[in-house]
């Protein structure tokens, strides 16, 4: 068996920038995910006189369609790209919250937070997860283990600040 070519995966270098990109990328994503339900329940509950249960739905749409979302997300980045469809993923995610902002009911939060913000996270996630294996080989675990630390530092920290932002 006769070898064509080395590898050309570079095992740093600006890899490490896309860690820091993905680590950011889950920072963002999963902390607003996993902190969203503690900070914004009571007072949706209080809002929309509602039970915990519909109010709760909110924030088990999100993960629901993130992850469901991925076989979408696969088709669009082998089409179009990590970087385009990490940015679309992004534009779509800030639209859904920017219109959950004018709420007048619970299925237009299922709609906006849940839906939109969903699809715009699964755009994000594959993206963030798959180009950091392009630049790392022999690295790749440590890498990627950095790259989704995001996540956990994310909701710690996030779940901090939205609740200081909530109670300004």
């Amino acid at each position: 068996m006769t070898q064509i070519g080395e590898s050309i995966v570079p095992d740093g270098g600006w890899g490490w920038m896309i860690v820091l990109a993905s680590f950011m990328i889950h920072f963002v994503m999963d902390g607003i995910t996993y902190s969203m339900g503690q900070v914004f329940l009571e007072p949706m509950m209080k809002q929309l006189s509602l039970s915990r249960a519909s109010v709760s739905a909110i924030f088990g749409i999100l993960p629901a369609v993130t992850l469901g979302a991925g076989p979408i997300a696969t088709v669009l980045t082998n089409m179009y790209g990590f970087r385009l469809v990490a940015i679309i993923g992004a534009c779509v995610a800030s639209l859904g919250f920017f219109l959950s902002r004018w709420w007048a009911n619970i299925w237009f939060s299922y709609i906006t937070n849940g839906v939109i913000g969903g699809i715009g996270f699964a755009l994000m996630y594959l993206p963030a997860i798959v180009s950091v294996n392009l630049y790392f080989e022999k690295k790749s675990a440590f890498a990627l283990g950095i790259a989704v630390c995001g996540s956990g530092v994310g909701t710690f920290v996030l779940s901090y600040i939205m609740d200081a932002v909530v109670n300004i």
